[in-house]
């Protein structure tokens, strides 16, 4: 299991938050990617039987996040774009997979994809995350002064 570090209130993997999805990923060496099974419930509902759109970018974003995690960075979205090819359908497993496409300097660009019943690829993301030092902050936007 990829774990979640040390922040255990992570709204899709935080063993700690009530409320969390409970998402496992696992690495895959081999294909060097990330990936979970999920089963969206009516809780996660957008529209009758669908899952909403922004927990579908929400679990592409956080495939991106545990991919990057495995490599040791900490890092965080600088942007992302979603496409969606179908609807994900409530109570249907899906399969979420997230890798590293590349990595320059503090840039880490990522890819993401949500597929379905025999692969079937449902939604797909691209993102830039930017490294941050988890010591200082620096880089996370704040000014602590």
């Amino acid at each position: 299991m990829v774990e979640p570090g040390d922040d255990n209130m992570c709204f899709v993997c935080g063993e700690d938050n009530p409320i969390s999805l409970n998402i496992e990923f696992e690495y895959d060496e081999e294909k060097d990617h990330v990936i979970a099974n999920f089963m969206p419930d009516d809780k996660l509902s957008g529209y009758r039987d669908v899952m909403h759109g922004g927990l579908v970018s929400t679990l592409l974003d956080e495939a991106m996040a545990k991919a990057i995690r495995v490599k040791g960075w900490q890092a965080v979205t600088a942007e992302m774009k979603v496409r969606f090819l179908e609807p994900v359908r409530l109570d249907k497993k899906i399969v979420i997979k997230g890798r590293v496409q590349d990595k320059r300097r503090r840039i880490i660009e990522t890819t993401a994809k949500l597929e379905g019943k025999m692969g079937k690829e449902l939604a797909r993301a691209s993102a830039k995350f930017i490294i941050v030092n988890k010591n200082t902050g620096e880089g996370d936007g704040y000014d602590d002064e």
